[in-house]
């Protein structure tokens, strides 16, 4: 009876014996000594491996000390590399779980060898990681290319680096750099980037993780790349030759992950990285005080350029969880904690705000205070009421030609912290915290989409108490010439920069026009430092022309500025060619007038066209053109600036723009009965007395419950640079008049053109109540 249950344990004492983890060694060499891992063997006769074709040696030595068999769950495969460079094809993964990756120098390699595993068809199969997997680049630096790709946990250990190229998600798991260790990812530019918001990378001590500049280079169109959570310590950097080309590297991360027990993670994000956190993003922070002294971990991100510094902004986002260890001293007023170590450059702070903040609790009469961390990334424990501050006043905003300047009146509270700047494309709504600052100035650059945009500033005080927003603004921005708008000729490849430069793409030659080097002669090489314009394209003895029209008011002043140089075949050498930048004016019936100016010159220049629309405009156009004898590529010109916004306006602006001296804002030059002031504000032509402008209507409405009121509307100019007041003055008599301004609710509708509808609702609670409209100059 005892004799079946002694043969099951046997049995199974050999099963397990069976799968025990193997050290394996690729050999292309059979049972000969080597493995024969270098480039004339396995790349010149187009070798390709799998796990499964017993090419795998137990003997550490290549030779017949051991043998040859397939890769089991658990293994560890070992490359000895023969020669400085190779590159093998891997495939057929069969769903082994590995336990870790090592390259080595063999007889034939020295210190400058590279190996690449690479993983050349063969389907959407992965390389999986057992637990505890380690990748070994020991004298040896290994590159993952192609649709190679791994799941699971790893870490990378050696003296020499691993870099992930060319494409497909390379982890999908958490990435471990040991201490002095890198990482570097890149790729082609006919490939994707190749980490997702799956890879997750925790740095040692003196560990980086850098982002190679083949990823962003300025010859290629740039790609967003998507990457999870940071953990540890380390240097996350920008590497390559092309590492101080220019900011166009933007990486979308899943946040930070400090939870080592010790609140000493430090993570430093160099050089020219825009870094947002996702929405899903969830960062962690550990915090510690002991013998009144704080300490935390901390996302280093400072600007360490002066050029384009609104590219390296931080914006954080989702969920910020902050932990007091266990054993730390009670927090009091003044501790302070640097959880991001930002610019101190005030137009360098946080973008964005967290969704959910979940802070320590702190003893009774303290709080924490959130406002200035957006400002300077510092997390403050603070006294203090929670009395809101009021809000800024005497908002005032300036459209530039790629910003907006903001100014109002200082507040006065003693706990205030700092002001937040709030944009909105809609009316009354959809704001978001575009900026902050301490100042009662803030300059916001951005490519405006033009159309109406909505600004508001929003004052916080230490406590993170915010004021209600105060009177929106609304604002007409310019959509500038830098987008898809082109009228006759297409752009390759576009895509421009903050302000509205060109930055390059591949060129398409049967494009009207392409992206190219600002100053390049006519051919392909493309310096990799240069500054981009666009290459136009002519038809010989023909009109050729880029233009694009928006909607214009009578009165007000536009600008038509352009950056332009003449090709080499332009003018010279038996060509001719001419160049013109054109301003006009178009109404109902078509051009009114316009403004040419050639631009005659032989090198980059920039030209300005100025005027002021005159009566009838419905339509501004900009447009430049150009003839030329000449169709070869550099018969046209270069161009790297074009743009059409307005300068001016205000009344002397408008009362200008008639062809005639209208006179004062008190005069009434076409006797209508509206003097000049009133038709400026309400869009009229002074010159006509049959166009005062859109009149005031006005109705009883019955509401709810029988109450009566009585609604007034008038129209009111968007722009702020109008220069004007609008108000309603109410009296219950006419004979003993009594104005006030006072004792009416007010709604707004939609711009359209310059104007929006300004509706007045008026409570029917006396037998009469007259009502006068009045339009001031600020």
């Amino acid at each position: 009876m005892r004799h079946p249950t002694i043969l099951l344990v046997t049995a199974l004492m050999a099963v397990t014996a069976t799968t025990q983890a193997a050290d394996l060694y690729l050999d292309n060499n059979g049972t000969d000594s080597g493995f024969a891992l270098n480039w004339s063997d396995v790349i010149k006769s187009s070798t390709y491996f799998s796990f499964t074709n017993n090419v795998w040696n137990t003997d550490p030595a290549g030779g017949a000390g051991g043998s040859l068999t397939n890769v089991s769950n658990g293994d560890t495969l070992h490359f000895g590399v023969s020669s400085n460079s190779v590159m093998i094809n891997l495939l057929d993964f069969e769903g082994v779980e590995v336990g870790g990756l090592y390259a080595f120098q063999d007889v034939g390699s020295d210190d400058s060898a590279a190996f690449t595993i690479r993983k050349n068809g063969g389907g959407a199969e992965y390389l999986h990681f057992a637990s505890n997997a380690v990748v070994n680049c020991d004298g040896v630096t290994m590159n993952w290319a192609y649709d190679f790709a791994t799941v699971g946990d790893f870490t990378v250990t050696g003296d020499h680096d691993l870099n992930m190229v060319d494409g497909a998600v390379k982890v999908d798991g958490i990435c471990t750099l040991s201490s002095d260790q890198t990482v570097e990812t890149s790729r082609y530019q006919s490939q994707d980037p190749n980490l997702s918001s799956s890879s997750d990378f925790t740095l040692n001590s003196g560990a980086t993780l850098n982002f190679d500049s083949n990823l962003f280079d300025t010859q290629w169109v740039p790609k967003t790349v998507e990457v999870g959570t940071f953990r540890g310590s380390g240097t996350i950097d920008r590497a390559g030759s092309g590492a101080t080309i220019s900011p166009n590297l933007s990486i979308e991360f899943e946040g930070v992950g400090f939870q080592n027990g010790a609140a000493t993670d430090s993570i430093l994000i160099d050089e020219q990285f825009k870094m947002t956190m996702t929405p899903t993003a969830a960062s962690t922070f550990e915090i510690s005080k002991a013998a009144s002294v704080t300490a935390c971990d901390t996302l280093n991100y400072r600007d360490f350029s002066d050029a384009n510094p609104t590219f390296h902004k931080l914006t954080v986002d989702g969920a910020l969880t902050v932990e007091l260890l266990a054993g730390s001293d009670a927090l009091t007023d003044g501790d302070e904690f640097e959880l991001i170590a930002i610019s101190t450059d005030d137009s360098n702070n946080l973008n964005g705000v967290f969704d959910s903040v979940s802070l320590p609790t702190l003893d009774a009469g303290l709080a924490w205070d959130m406002g200035r961390f957006y400002v300077d990334g510092i997390l403050r424990v603070v006294s203090g009421d929670a009395v809101l501050p009021a809000a800024p006043a005497n908002l005032n905003a300036t459209n530039g030609e790629y910003s907006v300047t903001l100014d109002w009146d200082a507040n006065s509270e003693a706990d205030f912290s700092h002001y937040a700047i709030m944009r909105s494309r809609t009316q009354g709504n959809g704001y978001e915290r575009v900026g902050s600052t301490v100042d009662t100035e803030y300059v916001d650059t951005f490519r405006s989409e033009g159309g109406y945009y909505y600004y508001q500033v929003v004052a916080v005080d230490t406590l993170g108490n915010e004021s209600v927003g105060n009177d929106e603004i609304p604002l007409e921005l310019n959509q500038l010439f830098f987008n898809t708008d082109w009228e006759h000729s297409k752009v390759a490849w576009q895509y421009v920069d903050l302000y509205g430069y060109w930055k390059a793409g591949q060129r398409d030659r049967s494009a009207k026009l392409q992206v190219w080097p600002k100053n390049h002669p006519v051919n392909d090489s493309v310096p990799a430092s240069s500054a981009f314009s666009v290459r136009a394209f002519p038809e010989a003895s023909a009109d050729n022309y880029v233009q694009q029209s928006v909607a214009g008011s009578a009165g007000t002043e536009y600008s038509l500025v352009a950056n332009v140089k003449p090709n080499v075949y332009f003018r010279g050498d038996g060509y001719s060619g001419q160049i013109f930048l054109e301003l006009g004016f178009l109404g109902t019936s078509g051009l009114i007038t316009n403004m040419v100016t050639e631009l005659a010159f032989d090198d980059w220049a920039i030209t300005t066209n100025t005027m002021t629309a005159p009566a009838g405009t419905t339509t501004v156009r900009g447009k430049l053109h150009w003839t030329s004898s000449e169709t070869k590529p550099g018969g046209g010109p270069f161009f790297d600036r074009i743009s059409l916004y307005k300068t001016s306006a205000g009344y002397e602006a408008w009362s200008g723009g008639w062809g005639v001296d209208i006179g004062a804002t008190t005069n009434d030059y076409d006797n209508d009965g509206a003097n000049n002031l009133y038709e400026y504000g309400l869009g009229g032509d002074p010159t006509k007395a049959s166009d005062v402008g859109t009149l005031p209507v006005y109705e009883t409405m019955q509401l709810g419950g029988g109450s009566n009121v009585f609604t007034y509307v008038y129209v009111e100019q968007t722009d702020p640079s109008a220069g004007l007041d609008y108000y309603l003055n109410l009296s219950p008599s006419l004979s003993i008049p009594s104005w006030t301004n006072t004792g009416y609710s007010v709604s707004y509708g939609s711009p359209s053109d310059g104007f929006r509808d300004v509706t007045n609702t008026i409570p029917v609670d006396v037998d009469s109540k007259f009502i006068n409209l009045i339009i001031e100059e600020l």
